[in-house]
């Protein structure tokens, strides 16, 4: 692996450190950080000219190992980034010669979260106390990082997963899950936005970037959410409108007007975040986090202005670099 004086990996499977095999065969390496939605993952890819992988060293499923980035700048400058803790799920062998790609998600260790159906109804519940009963089931640490907390008069998890379930209720309402090193953190991705801006990224910070721009199911000015009243079942509508443009439309299962408001923007948001995207290249960061804004400069052109990573991905082989894939910060919120 090049580049190995600047940048290593210290790794380590059921706790064992396995730094110096994995060195040794390593031909590249990956881990993505994901703002909410998907785990995050790594992939380890190795050579095995002595069919040692295939054979006595093959990693189990279902095993941990946890992943550190060590980048050595100049004058023995040092970072590091703890990458997590992860549970492999998946090996790909091929050849000749026989190579071997270790992928790894960032799940609890029980194996329920993810793969097992489960039936549970909730009544007169908070999205707080929802994500505390799962997070229990885990041993997790809940972070519940928002004041948005509506009470969920019924709601019914019918044969499918605590992951998916959790992340349905999450979306309904606005809300970012993200799961890192036995934590669980909920948390409104406006408020997020609204923190300062963690770099001032000019054109020489980058090596390579796109910019895509999507008018037709995005650029909405307001919002429209149709529901019955639960006692009447009479049709109404919640609006909320903020300038002239085009009105996204919407029905849901809301309880009350209250929640009808929460649900209208968390739509609106969803749609308009789809608007402007930036996709960024540059030299090995470990500073930068998913859930974190930066700010393009104006070298940029139109495009300057505040963005939030949606996605992080460090890669080491032959270099080390960084991408990052964001949305532009949403003026006014939705």
């Amino acid at each position: 692996m090049s580049d190995s004086r600047r940048v290593n990996l210290q790794v380590s499977y059921d706790g064992v450190d396995i730094s110096a095999d994995i060195t040794r065969d390593l031909t590249a390496f990956s881990t993505t950080d994901n703002a909410s939605g998907s785990a995050d993952d790594v992939s380890i890819h190795l050579h095995d000219k002595n069919d040692l992988w295939i054979n006595s060293w093959r990693p189990q499923e279902g095993a941990q190992i946890e992943c550190t980035i060590n980048q050595i700048g100049f004058a023995s400058s040092r970072k590091a980034l703890s990458c997590g803790r992860f549970i492999i799920d998946t090996n790909q062998f091929s050849g000749p010669p026989t190579t071997l790609i270790i992928g790894a998600v960032g799940m609890p260790s029980a194996e329920g979260f993810k793969g097992t159906n489960r039936s549970k109804t909730f009544e007169n519940a908070t999205v707080e106390r929802i994500a505390k009963t799962i997070a229990d089931r885990y041993s997790l640490l809940l972070i519940y990082d928002t004041a948005i907390n509506p009470t969920v008069k019924y709601i019914e998890q019918s044969r499918e997963p605590d992951s998916k379930f959790l992340l349905g209720v999450c979306d309904k309402y606005g809300l970012m899950l993200k799961l890192h090193n036995d934590k669980l953190v909920i948390y409104d991705e406006m408020t997020y936005e609204m923190k300062p801006f963690v770099r001032l990224i000019g054109m020489k910070d980058i090596t390579d970037w796109t910019y895509s721009s999507n008018i037709w199911d995005a650029g909405y000015t307001g919002c429209r959410i149709s529901y019955k009243n639960p006692d009447s079942k009479d049709d109404l509508e919640y609006t909320f409108e903020y300038g002239d443009g085009k009105i996204l439309e919407e029905s849901s299962s809301v309880e009350s007007i209250a929640e009808a408001e929460i649900v209208g923007k968390a739509k609106l948001r969803e749609k308009n975040k789809e608007f402007t995207k930036v996709v960024l290249d540059m030299p090995l960061d470990l500073d930068l986090l998913a859930t974190q804004t930066v700010y393009l400069s104006g070298d940029f052109g139109s495009i300057e202005g505040k963005y939030f990573i949606d996605t992080r991905t460090h890669d080491i082989g032959t270099g080390s670099t960084t991408t990052v894939s964001m949305h532009k910060v949403i003026e006014g919120g939705y």
